[in-house]
């Protein structure tokens, strides 16, 4: 592991060598520079919007919506139902290809770099029947023809996603993009796995069970989230568990440490720079106490020995 010095390892050594006020001097310009800062630590703060556990065992139609989006234009009656402190999507394809059931959140929310957006739900099981079946989390933009949908595509590869951004490198059907770190008997159990995804107002990126899967450009702020199930071909079944569904996103951010060196080192010339003083951040994984504390001791001695100015 890379050692990390608090104070830089030359300024020790010429403090071996040679008198205080040589080093302060020939340092000047370094301890201006700190004596002028505001050493600040700020952390996310990241909030729970939106959750369900589905223990009322009900579709609350204030706050769902059953919606059937488009994929390939199949016809079904796949459709949610409320039980057992889960949701289960259940139904039949009886014009192919790809039929579907979804509901759709009427919540709508915004992403940003500053403050993304994440949706997690439990896929309990996918136990569809037939040629191939999906469960299926989308995100949408606001209306509802940009989408990336996410999904378990039993029968066609296993974990994929779909795109439509007009863009290239869409794949808007069929049985989409690969995610190769979800390849293997781990992930292609048919079981439970906790999917994810996490929208910036630029990317969504998807993850199963924390490992980040692909991130994919998705450039839109005002976002829409679905999930459900899908089955492919005539007579082809869906049968797909969900459970706690959570909507995530960060708040802002908040000053978890704060210290001020505003020590009167060097008298009006300090006083004029600190008028105008910008703040820096230290992003270090040290605790940043000690490094205040380090180099204000190292002002302090400064001061003591009489040295007031330049």
């Amino acid at each position: 592991m890379k050692s990390i010095h608090l104070i830089p390892p030359k300024l020790m050594r010429d403090f071996i060598k040679k008198p205080l006020w040589h080093v302060i001097r020939s340092h000047a310009f370094f301890a201006i520079l700190i004596s002028l800062c505001q050493a600040t630590i700020q952390a996310q703060i990241s909030s729970v919007v939106f959750e369900d556990d589905f223990s009322s065992n009900a579709i609350d139609p204030g706050t769902y919506e059953q919606a059937t989006p488009f994929f390939e234009g199949g016809v079904g009656d796949i459709h949610a139902e409320a039980g057992d402190g889960v949701m289960r999507f259940v139904g039949t394809t009886t014009q192919q290809w790809w039929s579907g059931g979804t509901l759709k959140l009427k919540q709508s929310f915004q992403a940003t770099p500053d403050t993304p957006v994440t949706i997690s739900i439990d896929r309990v099981a996918e136990a569809g029947q037939g040629t191939a079946s999906r469960s299926a989390l989308w995100i949408f933009d606001e209306t509802e023809t940009s989408y990336v949908l996410f999904a378990d595509v039993r029968g066609e590869g296993g974990w994929r996603y779909n795109r439509k951004i007009g863009e290239d490198g869409d794949v808007p059907t069929g049985g989409g993009n690969n995610m190769a770190a979800f390849d293997g008997a781990a992930y292609d159990d048919g079981g439970l796995h906790t999917m994810s995804i996490v929208a910036d107002g630029s990317t969504v990126k998807l993850l199963l069970d924390g490992v980040e899967g692909a991130e994919v450009a998705f450039p839109f702020e005002n976002v829409q989230f679905q999930f459900g199930s899908f089955a492919r071909a005539n007579d082809d079944t869906a049968d797909t568990t969900w459970d706690n569904l959570t909507v995530e996103t960060v708040l802002g951010l908040s000053v978890v440490f704060e210290d001020a060196l505003n020590i009167p080192l060097f008298g009006d010339l300090s006083a004029k720079f600190l008028e105008s003083r910008e703040r820096c951040v230290f992003r270090m994984g040290i605790d940043a106490s000690r490094l205040v504390e380090s180099f204000k001791g190292l002002l302090l001695m400064a001061t003591k020995k009489g040295c007031k100015a330049l």
